[in-house]
């Protein structure tokens, strides 16, 4: 009695070399195994057969079935998603994208790779390329740079995300395989946080740049507001002067937060009649500007919005960046030079904390997603240590 077959389809011995056949669903797989047991080649139809099975199913619920290339589903990722990303991540997610397109399409193999084959070796064969080949514009000119790991980082998470979109939304893999790639180690960059004469002398500079320098600064000082996809999108309809709130608003325009969610932030002491006075010589402040050949007068809706017209910019248009404006007076203050523009935020999240306040609440008015966010900067927070030792400061001078 002859062994009992357990593979599907046919195995024929040519020589030194074994050719397979299978048919599922009407379609015909044929290939040709080298330098291989009969066990493995068994192993392989049967694997080949249960995912044919898989594709077919898949086909007559009118499914994809993975065979589409990577570069198409960057094309369906960039479709699909883009519109939804806060620009920040939008910038970042073009990048690492149009990077892959590239490593991609300088092989002809890979061109052809389909997102079921796709691997954690693909990948981070990808990012060994990429930080061999990173660079900047300078001048028009491409100039070669070094890629930190925190940067490499950003370019695995865009990849995650891609491929998280392949996995979930569009079943075209059963696993994500960013997940096997490792993450590169590194030391967080602490943020400067400046103290309250810092941050005074810092104020003082930014008033010599003019007066929406002044209130910028002052604005992400005290509500901790994301310097570039929240405050220069406020609208002067978002600001409560009589209740004192800011409202952050999401979804407007088109333009959509980081966190993809709205939230109300009160108005400091110190905020409020600065706002007020702000409101009092800019809101109804009217401008030139030239449409359908005639010169015709408008009010800006933008809190912080060009007050004269410039080269690339028109008479109340939205400012798109303020951060060199206020790197340039921190400078001149005598801040540390790796300050930040997004340290304001923390400085402004840290002193809540050390000041007592309910770290839910401080994650609300800051929009973080998570809870654990907003502890981590406690980290940066000395004072709610000092209840360790109150006993002891109380028994000695018993």
């Amino acid at each position: 009695m002859g062994r009992r077959r357990t593979y599907p389809g046919s195995i024929e011995k040519r020589g030194d070399a074994f050719r397979v056949s299978l048919v599922v669903g009407g379609e015909r797989f044929r290939k040709t195994f080298r330098n291989v047991t009969r066990e493995q080649v068994e192993g392989f139809l049967r694997q080949q057969h249960e995912q044919m099975c898989e594709d077919t199913k898949r086909r007559s619920q009118g499914m994809p079935i993975g065979d589409e290339t990577v570069l198409i589903l960057i094309d369906q990722f960039r479709e699909d998603r883009y519109p939804d990303l806060a620009p920040s991540t939008l910038s970042g997610y073009k990048t690492t994208l149009d990077r892959f397109e590239e490593w991609l399409r300088l092989d002809k193999a890979r061109e052809q790779l389909t997102v079921r084959d796709v691997s954690a070796a693909h990948l981070t064969r990808f990012l060994r390329w990429l930080r061999q080949n990173a660079y900047a514009i300078l001048a028009g000119k491409r100039v070669p740079i070094t890629l930190k790991s925190p940067t490499l980082n950003r370019h695995r998470a865009a990849l995650q995300s891609m491929f998280t979109y392949a996995a979930d939304d569009l079943a075209l893999r059963d696993s994500n395989p960013v997940r096997k790639v490792t993450k590169k180690k590194y030391d967080e960059r602490e943020p400067v946080l400046l103290d309250d004469g810092d941050y005074e002398a810092f104020l003082v500079q930014c008033e010599k740049r003019g007066p929406m320098h002044e209130m910028y600064a002052l604005f992400l000082g005290e509500t901790g507001a994301r310097s570039l996809s929240e405050a220069l999108w406020l609208r002067w309809e978002d600001v409560d002067l009589s209740g004192g709130w800011v409202r952050i608003v999401q979804g407007r325009d088109d333009h959509r937060t980081k966190t993809g969610k709205g939230r109300d932030v009160p108005m400091t002491q110190r905020l409020r009649p600065a706002l007020r006075r702000h409101f009092a010589e800019y809101r109804f402040d009217e401008h030139d500007r030239r449409e359908g050949g005639q010169t015709i007068r408008i009010r800006s809706p933008w809190v912080f919005h060009h007050i004269e017209r410039r080269r690339h910019a028109e008479a109340g248009s939205r400012f798109f960046s303020l951060q060199r404006g206020l790197k340039s007076a921190a400078a001149d203050a005598g801040i540390d030079g790796r300050w930040r523009v997004h340290d304001l935020r923390h400085r402004r999240c840290t002193s809540w904390l050390a000041a007592d306040k309910s770290p839910a609440k401080v994650q609300e008015a800051l929009g973080h997603s998570s809870i654990t966010t907003t502890m981590k900067y406690y980290s940066f927070v000395k004072e709610h240590l000092r209840s360790l030792v109150d006993d002891d400061s109380q028994a000695e001078a018993g």
